[in-house]
């Protein structure tokens, strides 16, 4: 489904193009990844303490408020840009950890899926690497498919209205966060 990471990443590729968001796609496969860790190796913690997860749930929604709102005010062309309209590394591995889906999406994973393949450390780890590989090439996508839609939006109205629907869009991602 779309959620915040293939939406920012759609919009970062339409933003900034498609090797600009490869910073940020690595960013989210390495947080992604270490979420499916921390899940992993923490499920009695995760299990014994919904407050954990209810937390999480609405700093994530925020921090993706956040996010939709920076997207839908994005300048748009490149002489309005800037280095500090790049999203990099750090946003993509941060957005990871306070994403509610990812958490929600390895906890289920994790304590139903996995345990059908089999029990162990490897069996988990071999799992959360399968699902990372996945997520990223997900991303990269939606990245790409970002980038063809900038050459298409060469018009500034276009472009613009092409920034507050992908911007709403997230902002919905976040509807659907608090609301699920």
């Amino acid at each position: 489904s779309p959620g915040p990471n293939t939406i920012l990443c759609a919009a970062h590729g339409t933003i900034h193009g498609f090797k600009s968001t490869l910073k940020l796609i690595f960013g989210q496969g390495v947080g992604f990844f270490l979420v499916g860790m921390a899940i992993a190796l923490s499920m009695d913690i995760i299990e014994n303490y919904s407050v954990v997860m209810f937390t999480l749930k609405y700093v994530g929604a925020a921090y993706i408020l956040y996010l939709s709102v920076k997207i839908a005010k994005s300048p748009v062309t490149k002489s309005e840009q800037t280095n500090e309209d790049l999203l990099g590394f750090k946003t993509g591995a941060t957005m990871q950890l306070v994403n509610p889906k990812s958490f929600v999406y390895f906890t289920l994973l994790i304590s139903i899926y996995s345990t059908r393949v089999g029990e162990g450390v490897s069996i988990k780890i071999m799992i959360i690497c399968i699902s990372t590989v996945i997520g990223v090439a997900s991303v990269l996508f939606w990245a790409y498919f970002g980038s063809k839609i900038k050459k298409l939006l060469s018009d500034q109205n276009k472009a613009k209205k092409m920034n507050i629907i992908l911007g709403i869009l997230l902002a919905l991602v976040v509807v659907n966060i608090l609301f699920q």
